[in-house]
């Protein structure tokens, strides 16, 4: 697997473990640990050091971690992070899971966001939407001398978040000019600049037929518009767009908690 298509595996597993800590948060558990799992044998891979197996042939995460440290190829933080994501793991698979809850899943996830930004800065794989990603999940801040393509995205990301497309369409237009698409591994977010990008242009083609058309029916629609005090156009707009404006707040929500946005 190239290292383009690892990664973007990688953005779509942890999104998943995400997505599922408010419907299943032991299988968020258990895919947290295999995310931990790909990303421990890629380290081997690019150390090209030979992995360890059971009596049985099995590669056994434990004592792949165990390996890594001893070599001096991770630290003693990098191994209790490691360490503490396997363990989640392994229980929420057991069928007693007095040891799991939302809480702890969420805590790994935290957990696993720090050891994907070492492995994001070990590969040097930083200028994406999945460091952005893990650093929002971790709680850590994104600062501008981290990577300049990275802050601008989430500068973007926040400024967007704060903005409507009825009242701030010069703003939005000005941050969705300066997405780097390249960068954005999250279908999702690639989704949401999309919509938002085609709702300002409905937007302003709606009002330039509104106030311009010499057709009959919008003609009669401007005119009866503009008899009623509390109708705009504003206001018909959001009935002609309604599902897509629903689905761009829903959209909204979502990459607000995905990132993290506060």
């Amino acid at each position: 697997m190239s290292q383009k298509v690892f990664i973007k595996t990688l953005n779509g597993l942890i999104i998943t473990s995400i997505n599922l800590l408010e419907v299943d948060f032991n299988s968020s558990l258990i895919i947290s640990r295999k995310i931990l799992e790909m990303i421990v044998h890629r380290v081997f891979e690019k150390y090209q050091l030979e992995k360890p197996k059971d009596e049985n042939g099995y590669y056994i995460l434990s004592s792949l971690i165990a390996k890594l440290y001893k070599l001096n190829k991770i630290d003693s933080e990098l191994f209790d992070l490691m360490s503490e994501i396997r363990k989640h793991g392994n229980n929420a698979a057991h069928i007693n899971t007095d040891e799991t809850s939302k809480k702890i899943a969420e805590h790994n996830i935290r957990l696993l966001s720090k050891v994907t930004i070492w492995f994001l800065d070990f590969i040097d794989e930083r200028n994406n939407s999945l460091y952005m990603l893990v650093k929002r999940r971790s709680y850590s801040k994104i600062y501008q001398d981290e990577g300049e393509k990275v802050y601008k995205l989430y500068e973007i990301l926040i400024q967007l978040n704060k903005s409507s497309v009825l009242k701030n369409r010069s703003v939005i237009r000005e941050n969705l000019n300066q997405i780097n698409y390249l960068m954005l591994l999250d279908d999702d977010l690639t989704d949401y600049f999309e919509l938002t990008e085609y709702l300002i242009d409905k937007y302003e083609d709606f009002f330039d037929e509104f106030d311009n058309s010499e057709n009959p029916f919008t003609k009669f629609l401007r005119e009866n518009v503009k008899k009623k005090k509390k109708v705009t156009a504003g206001a018909e707009f959001k009935k002609f767009f309604k599902k897509d404006l629903e689905r761009l707040g829903k959209m909204k929500t979502l990459i607000k908690h995905r990132y993290n946005l506060g």
